[in-house]
């Protein structure tokens, strides 16, 4: 199944629009937090890293350099859009889990 994601084709998001939540719960694509609605990847179609899109390992916030994202507005993960690294997005972080594990929901009043 994560294989999928990769197989070339910008893995492809299953609903419209994109369900991306953040760690507080919050949904990015309607808080403010986020002005840009768009994810980090630095990543080929084909889930290979970009070498020469990922912002120095995102270790650069130059606005001359540039990184490839994905607008969550878009139709999949991978789009290969670049924006200069001097651009707030968001970081995604992918949890994997075991099939059958249940994810404990986090309290977002702690």
């Amino acid at each position: 199944m994560w294989a999928e994601m990769f197989k070339g084709d910008g893995a492809p998001f299953p609903q419209q629009p994109a369900k991306i939540y953040s760690f507080s719960g919050k949904n990015v694509l309607n808080d403010p937090t986020w002005p840009l609605k768009a994810v980090w990847h630095g990543a080929l179609p084909n889930g290979e890293r970009a070498l020469d899109f990922s912002c120095d390992s995102w270790h650069n916030s130059s606005r001359d350099k540039v990184g490839l994202a994905a607008s969550l507005r878009g139709t999949g993960l991978l789009e290969q859009t670049p924006f200069s690294c001097d651009k707030k997005l968001i970081m995604l972080c992918i949890e994997a889990t075991s099939e059958g594990q249940k994810r404990k929901r986090r309290d977002i009043n702690l």
